[in-house]
Formats: structure tokens, sequence, C-alpha cells
């Protein structure tokens, strides 16, 4: 039996060259799963008029109306219509002169927009618009 005179040193440096492989095919991983998530929000048709005016407002509450009737506030859904009012109260408590914009769908019916202008001023919202397309 023969005995190596040889000594063996300790490895001094790292390979990253595994590390750099793991890097890439995550890398790879998140760019085709982000091109896959999609907007998953409704788009809203709304109104056009040749009359509209831009506001310059910074603050507002954000009521918006879906073709399906679906109703969010500040881009939050909610249940039901009758769930406003304690969420606009909730929200004009902090700023008492603070604007509400409907944005509705075209194919809302009126007595809809008239029932969400009712609630914001049984809160004591002064003024409210409604969002139309130029």
């Amino acid at each position: 039996m023969k005995i190596s005179n040889v000594i063996h040193k300790p490895i001094s440096d790292i390979n990253i060259t595994p590390m750099v492989d793991v890097f890439l095919v995550l890398l790879i991983i998140f760019m085709v799963t982000a091109s896959m998530i999609t907007n998953k929000t409704l788009r809203i048709d709304v109104p056009e008029s040749t009359q509209a005016e831009d506001l310059e407002v910074k603050d507002f509450i954000q009521i918006e109306v879906f073709k399906n009737r679906n109703v969010a506030i500040n881009g939050k859904k909610i249940e039901k219509i009758e769930d406003l009012a304690p969420m606009i109260a909730k929200l004009a408590s902090k700023k008492p002169d603070i604007l509400v914009n409907i944005q509705a769908d075209k194919n809302i019916d009126i007595q809809t927009i008239v029932k969400i202008i009712d609630t914001a001023k049984s809160v004591k919202i002064k003024s409210v618009t409604i969002q139309t397309a130029e």
C-alpha cells in the first residue's frame, strides 16, 4: 500500500457559478410570470359629454358603478348601495368639504345614480360630480 505525501490545501475561494445559475433561473421565472399577470379591474364605459369640465381636485371620494351593478368606493368593492352611507361618512369625517365623484357605466339606470347622490347628501356631502368622457 502506497501512501502519498501530497498535502491537500482547503479550498479558499467560492465557486459562484451555481449561484448565478439559480439567480438566472429565478429571473426567467419572474419575467414569465410577470407577463401573465393582468389588471383584473372591470372596465367602466362612462357616458360622453361635449360640455365636460376638468376639475383640479386633490382629495375626493371615488364611487364606481360597474355594468354588472357592482359598486366600489375608492377601489374597494362593497356588497350593496346601502353600505355606502357609513363608508362615506367615515371618509368625510376627516375632511368635511370633500368631493364625491361618481364614475358609472353609461348603461346604469338613472335611479341607481340618484340613490348614490342621495346617500352622499344624507351624510352632509356638499359636492357631488359625475365623471364623463370627453
